[in-house]
């Protein structure tokens, strides 16, 4: 009696331990982002995109990436002032074609960001953070897992990169 009740135990410890190693390893599917964002990741869902403030996000709009960085949120994060860079997708560097700058606000009727070919609307998260949104129309875009300090250190290659879209919270 005492063997069987041993067996059952080991059997239970090894499908724990199994279910312990394949959380922690993740099955290959995506990394699940944070409910909020940190500096070093974005949070996502499927209304949006969740970016910290002074960090760089990365977006993927068909073939040119959009770096993405809110520069300033005086007012507590119901204004801000925003900086991009877009680049090709063609190499493993980011390569700056073109640049630009903007600022929108809760108050303003369309309350967006217009960086290159992205354009999200956005509004505030809190003093730390903004949510910019999906577009309604369906559209190409995804977005970077972690931030990056600036756009000098975008390195394409980093294998910590798992690009979300939209699709993948429906």
């Amino acid at each position: 009696m005492k063997r069987a009740s041993f067996r059952v135990l080991a059997a239970a410890f090894q499908s724990i331990a199994t279910v312990a190693i394949a959380a922690a390893v993740g099955c290959g599917g995506p990394p699940r982002p944070p409910e909020r964002p940190t500096f070093e990741r974005v949070a996502v869902n499927q209304r949006g995109v969740g970016i910290p403030y002074g960090a760089v996000a990365l977006f993927r709009v068909e073939q040119e990436l959009v770096a993405l960085r809110i520069v300033e949120a005086p007012m507590w994060g119901y204004r801000i002032e925003y900086e991009w860079n877009a680049a090709k997708v063609t190499a493993d560097v980011f390569e700056t074609e073109s640049t630009g700058a903007g600022k929108t606000s809760e108050q303003e009727k369309r309350c967006a960001v217009l960086a290159g070919p992205l354009y999200l609307r956005w509004s505030r998260g809190s003093e730390d953070f903004g949510w910019l949104y999906w577009p309604e129309e369906k559209k190409n875009i995804s977005v970077s897992s972690i931030t990056f300090r600036s756009v000098n250190r975008i390195n394409l290659q980093n294998p910590e990169i798992f690009w979300y879209t939209q699709d993948m919270f429906e």
